[in-house]
């Protein structure tokens, strides 16, 4: 009873309090939940469209923490959790579809979330429960069964460990596949921008089946630089063309 928890600016790793499981709008009082645009579990999370949460983050367990995203540089708010009633003393999280094993990935203790509006296939969009794969570069470090608009996929970040080498890095970004039914893969890419990886990041994206045409030539930025022994170097070309890429020490 009066535990009262104070928010900064950015992520702020706070417990729930309490042993009965609540909802997120049944537990925070609304003017934090105006205050905080996204909330982080440990492999799942969920993001505040206007009061509306989305994700597969359904609510707050006791003995769990979460971290709370905030935008850089607001003030500093404190609050009281709601303290749950008599009927909300169950489990709220629901298990989520198990990954096929060809697309396990370990669970790190880094992880960034991108949350999708919507997947176009052939100009349509998807409404099919197909998987979706994250990578960095060939390393599977994330997936999630499509369950409709602003579907969370999880990006596992390398914590130093054996099992999480070759996962994200801070601002690397990760592609995209599409998994059918069937067993069939579609390369998506991403319609607009996409912003890069941070631990307890949460960007929100759309996905489509068209690979982008570019508009111009650009080399865009190596990841890593300095690199010892690999990098990966992409550019753009907007029509075909020969390409000389040369790389100096």
């Amino acid at each position: 009873d009066n535990l009262t928890y104070t928010l900064h600016d950015a992520n702020n790793l706070i417990s729930y309090p309490f042993a009965a499981s609540q909802t997120i709008g049944d537990a925070l009082p609304h003017n934090v939940e105006d205050a905080v645009f996204a909330i982080v579990g440990e492999g799942v999370a969920s993001i505040n469209l206007g009061g509306a949460w989305a994700g597969s983050l359904n609510g707050f367990n006791g003995g769990s923490g979460y971290w709370f995203a905030r935008p850089s540089g607001v003030e500093e708010i404190s609050f009281e959790y709601n303290a749950p009633s008599a009927g909300d003393a169950r489990l709220l999280a629901s298990d989520l579809p198990e990954v096929p094993e060809a697309y396990s990935y370990t669970q790190s203790t880094e992880q960034g979330f991108y949350f999708v509006e919507s997947v176009m296939i052939n100009d349509e969009p998807m409404n099919d429960n197909n998987w979706i794969v994250a990578y960095n570069d060939d390393v599977v470090v994330g997936a999630r069964m499509w369950n409709g608009e602003y579907t969370d996929i999880p990006a596992m970040g390398n914590d130093s460990s054996t099992e999480t080498v070759g996962y994200m890095e801070l601002g690397s970004t990760p592609s995209f596949k599409l998994v059918n039914a069937n067993g069939s893969i579609v390369d998506l890419y991403v319609d607009g921008s996409i912003d890069g990886w941070t631990n307890n990041g949460v960007s929100v994206i759309t996905l489509t089946d068209a690979a982008p045409i570019p508009s111009t030539i650009a080399l865009n930025n190596s990841y890593p630089n300095p690199f010892n022994p690999t990098t990966t170097i992409s550019f753009s070309i907007p029509v075909e063309m020969n390409v000389d890429l040369n790389i100096y020490e």
